[in-house]
């Protein structure tokens, strides 16, 4: 419903991404927003089965870039 009313596009980024496409007519200027779902708990994660760990403060860190 909601694609119907913004017009947009998703599409998959052969990494996995998902990337979200609006265009917006008539605008002089582009913008780019990254979302992820990652927060405060979210430190230890599997890579291609290789354990990764992050230091604590990295989402707080990645929200203010």
């Amino acid at each position: 419903m909601i694609n119907n009313i913004l017009n947009f596009e998703t599409v998959k980024h052969k990494s996995g991404l998902n990337v979200i496409l609006l265009p917006l007519r008539d605008y002089n200027t582009s913008y780019a927003l990254l979302g992820a779902n990652y927060g405060s708990v979210d430190t230890e994660f599997k890579v291609n089965g290789k354990k990764i760990c992050v230091p604590a403060g990295t989402a707080h860190f990645l929200e203010h870039k």
